[in-house]
């Protein structure tokens, strides 16, 4: 296993979903384990809180809306995956 070289990470993920995908079928996660396409798409939920954080102070938010911003992200992304 391995190919001892650079690789791009996406190849990287597909290897290991390859290769967990046996244990997730028997624990009952494949899509757990298959999220980490998205994460590694949209990165992680902390890479996305910065990007709108950021991105609310550039279009003249203060911090205070900034942060709200970040709130409101996040109970809209718990709640889609609540529901």
């Amino acid at each position: 296993m391995g190919k001892r070289s650079l690789v791009p990470f996406s190849e990287l993920v597909e290897e290991m979903i390859e290769v967990l995908m046996p244990e997730a079928e028997e624990l009952g996660c494949v899509n757990e384990l298959q999220h980490i396409r998205q994460i590694v798409m949209n990165g992680t939920s902390a890479e996305q809180q910065v990007w709108v954080f950021r991105r609310a102070l550039h279009s003249g938010a203060t911090q205070e809306e900034a942060f709200k911003q970040v709130v409101d992200m996040l109970a809209h992304d718990t709640a889609d995956n609540l529901g």
